[in-house]
């Protein structure tokens, strides 16, 4: 995968109240699954660690305890935020409360560490001491409010140029004076002593366009960072998916903003939605940019962008419009920012597969370069996909880079028997959630999907698991895939293990490791499960 697009395809990786079938809130807690196993695939060994909350040691905690609606575990990222090779892993906790103020939201920061010659495994990775618990309060004070949701999104990108990647917090719960779920952005940057609050900055439409800012548009539903325009420092690309456009509501849109060595800036901003791309028309219900990642898909010295647009009808040309088919438009870089190249929109029936009601093409967005080429690839997750009358078995569509970008007859779509070999069943939701990483250290960048209703060993109990497919010169590798679920301890009803996702080396060993998000574990009790893996 070119520059650092790996830690960017997460915007698949936050979790969704549409899955769930009340209202529930989740008590926090950061636990790392015990297990240790050996995988088959070329030896790997991964070791999945186990903590809880009350042995992390956060440099400034605030009654970061356990409770119940913390929903710990929501979302996840990754970046170097300290500049020592070693990546760390930032959490969302958008449940977290904050006193009396419910649901204010908070982001949990551990730290990654080297792992040295000789030197015992469990002396590496993530560590405890210096992990931070971040929340509006810490950044402006009396900001916190109920309902915010701080930490439903998650961006890593190094926004100023220097060392250290930075962190974007969406709060697509943010009221601004009556308007409710207005949205804004938190901008943290890093330094060598991790992330702090030195120059900080707050995002929200009216910063960038005055009155823009509508209740119900939850700016920073969604996230991604990338360097558009070629400069060296990252552009922060921010989702407002149930902006109204044109009249439209819920049409959806998105903004760049610009980095520059004085990090984000509002110079040069842009605003888009799909009238303004000439690929498709905005309308009701869409939710343009309800899904965000950035790869260099053609393979120049510009990051792109692909935006998902999972409601999108999509016309057939034997059955006409299909509602809420999918839709994903694809930015390309250029030094005065993103712009359309080619044709820049996809749907399932452009590679082959038959779009149908429901679909919701676009869900979940990763890049990486898994066949090894030197352009980025888009995986597209298709989670309510119906497979042989399996309802929302789910699917993933893999669209391929080249010099020119995307070409049309250059797909393949992915189902749990092929290439995973695991038997897909009605309501799995697979590719519900993406993350791209180069787990086994060759040359090709590999996948990881979320399958967060997947039952294990029980029928309908949705404890959800986690597929690992193998990049390859052709294809994934078939007979090299992994299915990992919770390996100690008894899966149980309604855990979602895989209902996020994030890849990042915690140990600097050379391999990417993964992270799993479990928000309903053990009473509803939140986890996040981190897989390292080693030679």
């Amino acid at each position: 995968m070119s520059g650092k697009s790996i830690k960017r395809g997460l915007t698949g990786s936050r979790g969704d109240k549409s899955l769930l079938s009340e209202d529930i809130r989740f008590p926090l807690s950061f636990f790392i699954l015990i297990a240790t196993f050996t995988c088959m695939a070329e030896g790997i060994e991964i070791d999945a660690q186990s903590w809880n909350q009350d042995m992390i040691k956060h440099d400034n905690l605030v009654d970061g305890g356990s409770e119940r609606g913390d929903r710990f575990g929501f979302s996840l990222a990754s970046g170097d935020f300290n500049g020592d090779k070693a990546d760390d892993l930032a959490v969302g906790v958008p449940g977290e409360g904050l006193g009396n103020i419910s649901s204010a939201g908070a982001v949990n920061v551990v730290y990654g560490r080297s792992h040295q010659s000789g030197q015992a495994r469990t002396k590496s990775g993530l560590k405890g001491d210096g992990s931070q618990l971040w929340h509006q309060d810490m950044l402006i004070p009396g900001q916190s409010e109920e309902g915010a949701s701080f930490g439903s999104s998650l961006a890593s990108g190094n926004f100023n140029g220097d060392e250290y990647d930075d962190l974007a917090v969406g709060v697509p719960g943010k009221k601004f004076g009556s308007k409710r779920n207005a949205g804004a952005v938190y901008v943290i940057y890093g330094s060598p002593h991790g992330l702090t609050n030195n120059s900080s900055q707050l995002w929200h439409q009216d910063m960038l366009i005055p009155g823009q800012s509508e209740g119900g548009d939850s700016f920073g539903f969604s996230l991604a960072s990338g360097d558009f325009t070629g400069d060296k420092c990252d552009d922060l690309a921010v989702g407002v998916p149930y902006e109204k456009v044109k009249g439209e509501n819920k049409a959806g849109a998105i903004y760049i903003v610009r980095g520059s060595s004085q990090g984000l800036t509002n110079n040069s901003y842009q605003f888009l939605y799909q009238d303004t791309i000439g690929k498709g028309k905005s309308e009701e219900g869409d939710n343009f940019g309800y899904s965000l990642a950035s790869g260099n898909f053609d393979g120049d010295e510009y990051e792109d962008l692909a935006i998902g647009v999972p409601n999108e009808d999509v016309e057939e040309k034997d059955t006409g419009y299909v509602k809420d088919a999918g839709y994903v438009n694809v930015l390309f870089g250029y030094k005065d920012g993103l712009r359309k190249k080619n044709d820049g929109g996809w749907y399932q029936e452009r590679r082959g597969g038959n779009s149908e009601k429901g679909d919701q093409y676009g869900y979940s967005l990763a890049s990486g370069d898994f066949n090894g080429d030197e352009y980025d690839d888009l995986a597209v997750g298709v989670p309510r996909e119906d497979i042989k009358n399996k309802n929302d078995a789910g699917a993933v569509n893999i669209l391929y880079g080249s010099n020119f970008g995307f070409l049309e007859g250059k797909h393949i779509q992915l189902i749990q028997e092929y290439p995973i070999l695991e038997k897909f069943e009605g309501d799995d939701l697979f590719g519900y959630s993406l993350a791209s990483g180069n787990f086994n250290g060759d040359k090709y960048d590999d996948l990881a999907i979320g399958v967060p209703h997947e039952d294990v060993a029980i029928k309908d109990n949705k404890a959800g698991a986690v597929d690992i497919l193998y990049g390859s010169k052709d294809r994934f590798n078939r007979t090299k895939a992994e299915h990992l679920y919770q390996t100690k301890g008894k899966p149980e009803y309604n855990d979602r293990f895989g209902m996020a996702v994030a890849s990042g080396d915690f140990d600097n060993n050379g391999r990417y490791d993964l992270a799993v998000g479990v928000p309903l574990k053990t009473d509803q009790r939140g986890e996040v499960a981190v897989f390292m893996m080693y030679r």
